[in-house]
């Protein structure tokens, strides 16, 4: 293995890092988080009932972030605003809460570019979601 990512793998080892994220990312997550040694980064993730009850999100968020500092891990989030009408971001900045800064969880996926690309071509796209999945 090369000297810059096992130093960058101890790196992460000494942070405990606990991401916050949406079930649609957990995959991709765990596929990184698999190649690390065992419990060193712990990934929870927010119901996906809470994509139709976006004002669950910002507390739910608050409970999450508390028992992530609480346990001593670096938290950070990757999701984004998801209908909080800003109440997320608000929450993040008041709270210095690290984050990927995105007004949807789809910018992760695709991309600012792609991600304006599509949606300048179609209003009316529909964006799979872990929550919506199921039902098909």
């Amino acid at each position: 293995m090369n000297k810059r990512l096992v130093d960058a793998l101890q790196y992460i080892e000494t942070l405990r890092p606990r991401p916050i994220a949406f079930g649609a990312l957990a995959r991709k997550l765990l596929l990184i988080i698999n190649q690390l040694a065992p419990d060193v980064v712990e990934l929870t993730c927010k119901p996906a009932a809470w994509h139709n009850l976006p004002e669950k999100i910002g507390h739910g968020m608050k409970a999450k972030v508390k028992v992530a500092r609480k346990a001593g891990f670096i938290h950070f989030v990757i999701f984004g605003d998801c209908g909080t009408g800003g109440q997320l971001y608000s929450f993040f900045d008041e709270e210095n809460v690290a984050h990927i800064p995105r007004p949807h969880r789809h910018h992760s996926f695709m991309g600012e570019a792609d991600f304006d690309a599509v949606m300048d071509q179609d209003l009316a796209t529909f964006l799979l979601t872990d929550y919506y999945s199921p039902s098909f």
